[in-house]
């Protein structure tokens, strides 16, 4: 049987010592069922007010806890008084929500607006952006693209940014496609009520909405850019008068017939011609100084040339019509200063090649009798020889631009064509020397499959602290060059260029951009 045993006074307290309760645990005394209850009772009563302290200190360290967070929170309030953004006066601040909200408000698949999210940050910031009128002039509506709003809403989203713009211009973006009357004129008639504030607008298939627009007629005192994209009548005339109009894009053409005041017109830009309409509307722009055409059907009906004072001419061209020389042989342009010829894609290859660069252009300019002083190829495919061929017939040059396409080859910048470009020494025999000596300014994007010396041969040999006589060639005034890189494409070295042209003191940028895949 278990041994019990029977506990004197001092056993009791020594019974309290966790030593002795280990003891006891692993022994076969049996202590008293009554000691025991006595020792757990007093346990319990020396325990309560352990805990007591514990709940009084927990309550203490809670309520310490909330005064910490208040604390806190008082301190990075604070330092928010401190932030460097709040030493901004307000006049810089509205620069910089500017700068946030250069992408125009939209209403369309979904409703945006930079200026709303800013109005969300605090009431100062809410303030401020509801006093800037320049941030909510900028709308795109598209609502062929609605779908989560009611016509209600997008009504209203549409009236704040009119109201809150005040009195500054707007610049408007207004898609109808697609887009019934009981849609569009609710938007229509919100915009032209504020027409006498339009300052630059593209409208794209607005014809089902002619009667609704014919309001505005001579409320356009702001009116200087017109962007149309749309089929309308040719007795259209809510844009006939409108005496800032400087600029005018047509998109798909056959606007000639249109009542617009074509002999305001200075910036002339016609996209997607596929009708050959451009010779008339050419014909309408007479005092267009810049003209850009963007994948153009050649024009018909232009023999004898058509004659044009226009000083800038752009070409984009595309794959499906790489033939720009038409151009030349259908214009005569005695104003003609700045030429650009650019691809659109990838894959275009212009009809570019040495005939038309020694014999098209140089019947163009003779017949012209122009002097152009301006040449960019942008991203097209065209050999050094052509290229060589074509600076011959433009010895009064004074910008050259060259940029060679992405992911090719260098197709253009060969040492052969950087040689061309080195100036001739005044020793050098008259028959070798290079003829253009007026350029001032060079831009140039190409791979880094040519030496680093060969461009600075070329920079070096045309900036006017290397010469001794500058009357002959005429100095550098800028350099710009991106170097684009690859693992193919690592013979010249940018640094060395950098440091090459920065030693030697000619204003210039130089810049890289390594290309992922090629």
């Amino acid at each position: 049987m278990p041994n019990v045993a029977v506990m004197t006074t001092a056993d009791r307290a020594q019974l309290k010592n966790m030593d002795y309760i280990l003891f006891l645990l692993r022994s076969n005394l049996i202590p008293s069922a009554l000691d025991v209850s006595q020792c757990l009772t007093d346990t319990g009563e020396d325990l309560k007010p352990i805990l007591d302290e514990i709940n009084q200190l927990e309550r203490r360290l809670s309520s310490l806890r909330d005064v910490r967070r208040g604390l806190e929170l008082r301190a990075s309030r604070y330092r928010s008084l401190l932030s460097p953004i709040r030493r901004l006066p307000p006049e810089l601040l509205s620069y910089v929500f500017e700068f946030a909200c250069a992408d125009p408000a939209l209403i369309g698949s979904y409703l945006r607006s930079f200026p709303v999210q800013i109005s969300q940050v605090c009431t100062s910031w809410r303030n401020l952006a509801r006093s800037t009128p320049k941030l909510w002039s900028l709308l795109e509506i598209c609502p062929f693209r609605f779908r989560s709003f009611s016509i209600e809403q997008m009504s209203l989203f549409l009236t704040m940014h009119l109201e809150l713009s005040k009195s500054f211009p707007l610049y408007l973006t207004v898609d109808l496609r697609d887009i019934s009357k009981q849609v569009g004129s609710p938007i229509i008639h919100l915009l032209t009520l504020h027409s006498v504030r339009w300052r630059i607008v593209s409208l794209v298939d607005i014809g089902l909405f002619e009667e609704e627009l014919s309001v505005i007629k001579g409320k356009l005192p702001l009116l200087h850019t017109l962007i149309l994209k749309s089929r309308l009548s040719d007795n259209f005339d809510a844009f006939e008068i409108a005496p800032n109009l400087r600029a005018f894009t047509s998109i798909y053409g056959w606007y000639f017939k249109l009542r617009l005041p074509w002999n305001q017109i200075r910036t002339y830009r016609v996209v997607e011609d596929t009708v050959g309409s451009i010779g008339r509307e050419l014909f309408l722009v007479k005092e267009a100084t810049e003209v850009l055409l963007d994948d153009c059907s050649p024009p018909r009906d232009l023999d004898p040339p058509l004659i044009h004072n226009l000083r800038s001419l752009s070409i984009v061209v595309y794959s499906h019509n790489p033939d720009f020389g038409i151009w030349f042989k259908s214009l005569t342009l005695p104003r003609l200063a700045s030429l650009t010829i650019k691809g659109a894609d990838q894959w275009t290859h212009p009809v570019f090649h040495q005939d038309f660069a020694h014999n098209g252009l140089r019947s163009f300019l003779s017949r012209s009798s122009c002097i152009i002083t301006s040449l960019s190829l942008i991203e097209i495919s065209v050999s050094d020889v052509d290229v060589i061929s074509l600076l011959s017939a433009l010895p009064s040059l004074s910008s050259l631009t060259i940029h060679e396409r992405e992911y090719y080859e260098n197709t253009t910048f060969t040492t052969h064509l950087l040689e061309y470009l080195v100036a001739d020494s005044d020793d050098a025999p008259p028959d070798s020397r290079t003829e253009l000596n007026h350029l001032q300014t060079l831009d140039f994007r190409l791979h880094g499959t040519v030496p680093a010396t060969s461009l600075v041969r070329v920079i070096e040999s045309r900036w006017s602290r290397n010469r001794e006589d500058t009357s002959i060639v005429d100095s550098l005034s800028m350099v710009n060059i991106m170097v684009l890189r690859s693992h193919q494409a690592t013979t010249l070295d940018v640094e060395e260029l950098h440091a090459s042209l920065n030693g030697m003191g000619v204003p210039f940028s130089c810049s890289s951009k390594f290309l992922q895949h090629r």
